[in-house]
């Protein structure tokens, strides 16, 4: 498995490339993710999931590394969606990460913190391709963070459910 890090500092964005032996197929967050942070809180530093090419009902457990930005003020729901066309979500993972054992507000500047979700795809979804979006929320509220220019999600990659 190839993990991308992506950070920022003051020359501008960047990307590092590690290739870990772990059996995972990853995202090109080269493409995908340089110089993009999760709101300002949060950015996204490596992740792994299996094939991109899916059926129903099969589940998608997928690894995502948060890296804190700064200190974060309040306890947030991290959620991965997988979405159609319409952006409505045929499967979700919605919850604190590492299940609220280690809430949003202990991280520390810089910490990276890994996560597991898992996806379940309907038995009976129609074959497509499914984009894999990430945010947060919180979870009081319901109020998503605003990620990049106004948007609410951040998409990982695109999946595609065969029969």
């Amino acid at each position: 498995m190839s993990v991308y890090v992506c950070g920022h500092d003051d020359a501008g964005s960047r990307t590092t490339r590690y290739r870990l032996a772990l059996g995972w197929t990853t995202a090109s967050l080269a493409e995908n993710c340089a110089g993009r942070w999760l709101g300002e809180r949060s950015t996204i530093a490596g992740l792994g999931w299996g094939s991109r090419l899916r059926a129903p009902g099969e589940s998608i457990v997928m690894r995502l590394v948060w890296q804190a930005n700064r200190a974060i003020d309040d306890d947030l729901t991290a959620f991965v969606h997988l979405v159609g066309e319409d952006g409505l979500p045929i499967a979700q993972s919605d919850r604190a990460p590492q299940d609220g054992f280690y809430p949003t507000r202990a991280w520390q500047p810089d910490e990276a913190v890994e996560d597991f979700y898992t996806l379940e795809i309907p038995a009976d979804q129609s074959p497509a391709e499914y984009r894999l979006v990430v945010g947060w929320y919180d979870p009081e509220t319901g109020a998503r963070l605003p990620i990049q220019e106004g948007a609410e999600t951040f998409e990982l990659a695109r999946l595609m459910v065969v029969q």
